[in-house]
């Protein structure tokens, strides 16, 4: 969730992906997945909340935390990626 006078950029370089955010925008991701960055930006200045999941909140509450993430795309994984290829940004 973005606040302030600025415009930017979001990117997600493991699936060559660059997003133009603006003031207001919200973006949702699996950050645990996904090695993301936020890019360039220009105007007077910017605000980022970012919501995450520390580990220890599973130990507080006595949940089993879980091991490895399974490919957000699911089975669909490889075909996906053959298809959009890793491209250096």
């Amino acid at each position: 969730m973005c606040y302030g006078d600025f415009e930017g950029w979001f990117e997600i370089e493991e699936l060559g992906v660059r997003i133009r955010f603006l003031p207001g925008d919200i973006l949702l991701i699996r950050g645990s997945a996904l090695r993301h960055k936020a890019g360039k930006w220009t105007g007077n200045g910017r605000f980022v909340i970012v919501p995450f999941c520390d580990g220890r909140l599973f130990r507080a509450q006595n949940i089993k935390r879980p091991i490895s993430l399974p490919p957000i795309y699911r089975s669909s994984y490889k075909k996906t990626r053959a298809e959009y290829p890793h491209m250096k940004l």
